[in-house]
């Protein structure tokens, strides 16, 4: 209905240490750059609404131009497969930190990789 205007990741992955511990000690926090497409896309939020406010809303609210894709600009795109299914596996996380609520859930949709600064990243 457009009453939020972008969804904000929150990564703030902790070390082994900062979470094995007793609960009230246990420092706050997780992993969620990884996840963040597959869980909302998992949720059912429609895809265009998304990609709008992670992109163009976003930008629109910090007064950031937004990117042209046309011929002679430079790419900055991110490579997605929106029908990918798959288990979220503890041994495929990128990041150092490796706590995420998500690690054995079944998520669908899939950052392949991203083209920025004349270099493609693609996700093994």
């Amino acid at each position: 209905e457009g009453s939020i205007d972008y969804l904000a990741s929150h990564h703030l992955p902790q070390d082994w240490d900062g979470k094995t511990c007793e609960f009230e000690y246990a420092r706050s926090g997780m992993i969620g750059l990884e996840t963040m497409f597959p869980v909302v896309n998992s949720l059912g939020l429609d895809l265009h609404r998304f990609v709008d406010m992670q992109t163009v809303q976003i930008r629109n609210i910090y007064g950031l131009p937004v990117p042209l894709i046309q011929e002679g600009e430079p790419a900055i795109l991110t490579i997605f497969d929106p029908g990918a299914e798959f288990i979220f596996e503890k041994k495929n996380i990128l990041s150092r930190s490796k706590n995420s609520p998500f690690i054995g859930k079944h998520l669908k949709g899939k950052v392949i990789g991203i083209i920025n600064k004349n270099k493609i990243c693609l996700n093994n």
